[in-house]
């Protein structure tokens, strides 16, 4: 089975859970819905869905939303609070959610599947180049060396049966 993001299993859940809760309608004809949203995880978010009714359309943008929403409050880096930055600030997180658990191990089946050179722990080389840009100064060798070598480290270990990253 190919492997496929969480984000784009579960809305698709989504918009079949929210199918399937509908009454059937087979004469009920079906028109395009398109939403466009700004300021979703940073960016714009699209979505078109087909549906009996712009009602219909609207349940299931909101469910698309909603989830979006879920899964940001785990694997945002750029909310404080999320497990992801959690893990990124203290080391650890218990009683991980299963979806951070599904995340971490399609970085490591990644990473693995490229010989370490897909690496979620590219953080402190783009630092390091954010630091140069705003200095002038272009690190040193030794210093992108050896970030470069933790990039390649696993950054975690997960225990299945606490829950604890």
């Amino acid at each position: 089975m190919p492997r496929r993001s969480a984000l784009f299993i579960a809305t698709a859940l989504c918009a079949v859970g929210l199918a399937a809760a509908s009454p059937a309608r087979s004469h009920t004809p079906t028109a395009a819905y398109s939403f466009g949203r700004d300021g979703v995880l940073g960016t714009s978010l699209d979505v078109t869905f087909t549906a009996r009714s712009a009602a219909d359309a609207q349940k299931a943008e909101a469910a698309v939303l909603a989830e979006v929403e879920r899964l940001r409050r785990i694997i945002s880096s750029y909310d404080d609070s999320s497990e992801v930055s959690r893990l990124a600030s203290t080391g650890r997180v218990e009683n991980a959610s299963p979806d951070l658990i599904t995340v971490l191990d399609e970085y490591t089946y990644w990473s693995q599947r490229s010989d370490r050179a897909y690496s979620p722990r590219v953080g402190a080389l783009t630092e390091l180049w954010k630091k140069a840009e705003i200095s002038g100064h272009v690190p040193a060798e030794s210093t992108l060396m050896r970030a470069a070598i933790a990039a390649r480290e696993p950054g975690w270990q997960v225990d299945r049966s606490s829950r604890v990253v």
